[in-house]
């Protein structure tokens, strides 16, 4: 009947059949999403070809880095709301901020902004707010950052982002571009709790970074990471959540985009 039944389809050990175009509905929301907003970025699905290459290289140039497993101080957590693949989809969306950057600073910024990503939740105990996981992260992780990041001014500013990025804005005394990127894609991967400016979801009135505050008036950058949130909340991953994430999503993307 051309129609595809998926491994958990199943009810009462009776298979259950689902349209493929049913299975891709969050890519192709994806997609949907991505092409409204190159009405206004023509670059649109370049940049997220280069974020996905990014997190990928980034990974395999230092795993010390990579938000696998044995990052977490729970390493439970690792597989919760944020763990592995949070982490990996905050990396993506810090590259892809970075891409909208002048290129001087896009050099400078994305190890930075790419480290500070996979790192920040890494100390948490469990997953309710709290203000002092960022600092102990920070703590936990210095001496592997410096060895990356040997500039004193980046690991300067990679510590002050992680540190920062579960503390209220008017108690951090530097709001910079850094910190604005790790805490804005925090706020977009809440995606995977709820759609923008919904029970759950980002709220779009408390961005900080220029493209998301002013620069995307339909917000179909959110959108675009309310759908890779969703579409990728079980995304099977090992010793590379990054790479895992990556191909599993551009993949995804790719088929349903052969669908129409």
């Amino acid at each position: 009947m051309g129609k595809t039944i998926t491994p958990l389809s199943t009810v009462n050990e009776i298979p259950i059949f689902i349209p493929e175009a049913d299975l891709l509905k969050q890519e192709r929301g994806f997609i949907r999403s991505g092409r409204l907003r190159a009405k206004t970025d023509e670059n649109i699905f370049r940049k997220v070809r280069a974020a996905l290459s990014a997190i990928m290289q980034f990974e395999k140039s230092h795993p010390e880095l990579a938000p696998t497993r044995g990052r977490f101080l729970e390493a439970d957590l690792a597989y919760g709301h944020h763990g592995s693949l949070h982490a990996a989809r905050v990396m993506f969306w810090s590259a892809f901020l970075v891409q909208h950057l002048p290129e001087t600073q896009q050099q400078a910024l994305l190890p930075i902004v790419l480290a500070a990503a996979s790192l920040h939740d890494t100390r948490r105990l469990d997953d309710t707010e709290d203000e002092l996981h960022g600092q102990t992260a920070a703590n936990a992780h210095r001496e592997a950052l410096a060895r990356v990041l040997t500039d004193p001014s980046s690991l300067d500013t990679c510590i002050n982002a992680i540190q920062g990025h579960c503390v209220p804005d008017d108690k951090c005394p530097n709001m910079d571009m850094a910190l604005q990127i790790l805490k804005d894609t925090d706020a977009l991967d809440r995606g995977r709790f709820g759609a923008p400016d919904k029970t759950g979801g980002c709220n779009t009135t408390l961005f900080r970074t220029p493209l998301l505050k002013s620069q995307d008036p339909y917000r179909n950058i959110c959108w675009m990471a309310y759908y890779t949130a969703q579409s990728s909340e079980y995304t099977p991953w090992g010793d590379t959540p990054c790479t895992d994430f990556a191909k599993c999503l551009a993949e995804a993307v790719i088929h349903a985009k052969d669908l129409g």
